[in-house]
This record gives C-alpha cells, sequence and structure tokens, in this order.
C-alpha cells in the first residue's frame, strides 16, 4: 500500500502495515475497511480503486 497526499491506493492482501519508518500506513480491504494500521484511523473509497485517509 501507498499513501500519496492523502490518498491511500490498496496494495496485495498479504501486504503488512508493518513499517517502522512511516508515520502512517494501513492494509485496506475494497470496501475500505482497514484490516491492519498505524496512525491510521479511517479510510474512505472515493473511487474504483481509489481511498482517502
Amino acid at each position: 500500500m501507498a499513501a500519496l497526499g492523502g490518498v491511500a491506493l490498496a496494495g496485495t492482501p498479504q501486504a503488512t502495515a508493518n513499517a517502522p519508518y512511516a508515520q502512517a500506513a494501513a492494509v485496506v480491504k475494497a470496501d475500505a475497511t482497514v484490516t491492519r494500521a498505524k496512525g491510521v484511523v479511517r479510510v474512505d473509497k472515493v473511487g474504483t480503486g481509489r481511498y482517502r485517509d
């Protein structure tokens, strides 16, 4: 998963939110459900394949 300017892009289901040097990281399902996170409380789906934290 990558976060660019407040827009999160979903990665593979095997991805982890283990990002020791990141301020925020999350693993997000297609329905915007956060499965694992560091510094992310909520994610909104804003379009096909587009998410906002």
